[in-house]
């Protein structure tokens, strides 16, 4: 499955606690629909998270759900993060921190063999 940073952005911010649209637009940032006033956020949220425009293989379909409020569009609808989603997020931390440590590990090393090159020169 390919998740993309939004995506995991998106995934993260609902991981601990339930959350609407509006609200949502607001943690991530993004511009609601002006133009739409009962599906504003939930439009611009779709669309920035690539919700309904480029699921081929229905990939976004199991990471979340949301539970309508007022009907089958509104900014009222509550996003919750399914528990297949909550373990791919764990993992996805769990590998970013040991992609971190891995690199700093390296710098660290890298950093060593210069200083002990420009000691050996002098």
């Amino acid at each position: 499955m390919h998740i993309t940073k939004k995506q995991i952005k998106f995934l993260e911010v609902i991981y601990n606690k339930e959350i609407t649209a509006a609200e949502l637009c607001k943690k991530l940032k993004i511009k609601p629909n002006e133009n739409d006033t009962i599906g504003g956020c939930y439009n611009a949220l779709n669309k920035h998270i690539d919700y309904l425009t480029s699921d081929d293989a229905n990939e976004i379909d199991g990471m979340f759900e949301i539970r309508h409020c007022d009907g089958p569009i509104c900014n009222n609808g509550i996003y919750a993060i399914t528990s297949q989603e909550k373990t791919y997020i764990e993992n996805y931390n769990r590998d970013s921190n040991r992609y971190i440590i891995q690199t700093m590990i390296a710098l660290i090393a890298i950093i060593v063999v210069i200083v002990i090159a420009i000691i050996q020169i002098a």
